[in-house]
């Protein structure tokens, strides 16, 4: 069985700005690896390769973009040894623009049942490094 998780934050910032540090190269290897390693091409169709550095242990991830309509919505699929048993996951991204902040929802589908709990306390711990990545409070 395969489930979801959903993430929810407001951040006081315009939507480029979340749009922008999940989709530029740089940006995503200071916040998203936690001193690890990025590589890809952020254009649909194009591959990515994500190592985070957890307790000192490298986490590889990867995957391929699906769908970029900026600032509003990013799609990709997440493939890992460890946290998907090997299996192509999904996370969807989407950022609605409220004025001076923005809202975004992270959306991770196909997920192991038994997954599930560690990835809510990653994105949820990941939403608030965001947060400090783009100056939000």
């Amino acid at each position: 069985m395969t489930t979801q998780v959903k993430i929810r934050r407001t951040y006081d910032v315009p939507a480029q700005r979340i749009y922008d540090a999940w989709t530029d190269p740089e940006q995503v290897r200071q916040w998203l690896t936690l001193g690890g390693t990025y590589e890809g091409t952020v254009r649909v169709g194009g591959k990515y390769q994500l190592n985070m550095i957890d307790d000192g242990n490298v986490k590889e991830q990867s995957g391929t973009y699906l769908h970029l309509d900026p600032p509003h919505l990013i799609e990709f699929t997440w493939f890992s040894t460890c946290g998907t048993y090997g299996k192509e996951s999904l996370v969807r991204i989407e950022i609605t623009d409220l004025g001076s902040s923005c809202e975004m929802v992270l959306t991770h589908t196909k997920l192991p049942e038994d997954k599930v709990q560690g990835h809510t306390e990653g994105w949820t711990q990941f939403a608030e490094i965001l947060a400090k990545q783009v100056g939000s409070r």
